[in-house]
């Protein structure tokens, strides 16, 4: 009698598992398992090292632009290198003005609240033939809607571009959907 009662239990739990399957309109399914999943949670204080290094990276590009075409040739009027890459006094206008602006935004934002989620994962893909092919890596990422990931995030780092596509109908996006549904838990 025991052994009658075991069974189906063994069988559901069998059928659990932690990896995400998602079946194409043909048969062919894309797996997911967990064991190919990186989360990588993702701060205020990421989104300011990333403008800093942004920063860094134009302070270098407009110091390449000055020695190779020269600085400001009239007081008056600012040089193509300082045009082109808003680089005046000595320091980057656009980068320092976004960070004056994330500064007072984050009395709303704690600095270690987590803003959006970047999810690596190796997908497996299965065709007609139950042949199994593993793809390339591919790592998108999950927002939380704020004002900073929208604005900054999208401007420094293409966070709206490596968005999964909910309405998108495809089984490769419905799969990252999923991911983020599981992994990317806002508090």
């Amino acid at each position: 009698m025991k052994r009658l009662l075991l069974a189906p239990l063994l069988i559901a739990l069998s059928g659990c598992t932690s990896d995400i399957v998602v079946k194409t309109d043909l048969g062919e399914k894309y797996i997911a398992k967990k064991s190919a999943i990186m989360v990588a949670p993702r701060n205020l204080n990421y989104l300011i090292a990333s403008i800093k290094e942004d920063e860094l990276k134009n302070r270098a590009a407009y110091f390449r632009c000055v020695r190779n075409l020269g600085g400001r040739k009239n007081p008056q009027e600012f040089s193509y290198c300082e045009n082109t890459y808003a680089f005046w006094n000595g320091y980057s206008n656009v980068h320092s003005v976004d960070l004056d602006l994330i500064r007072s935004q984050s009395s709303k934002v704690k600095s270690d609240e987590t803003l959006w989620f970047d999810i690596t994962f190796r997908p497996i893909f299965i065709d007609l033939n139950k042949k199994k092919n593993a793809l390339d890596y591919e790592e998108f990422s999950c927002l939380k809607e704020n004002y900073l990931t929208k604005v900054f995030g999208d401007k420094y780092l293409n966070l709206s571009k490596r968005q999964p596509k909910e309405l998108s109908g495809l089984a490769y996006e419905s799969m990252k959907v999923k991911l983020c549904k599981k992994y990317a838990k806002f508090e």
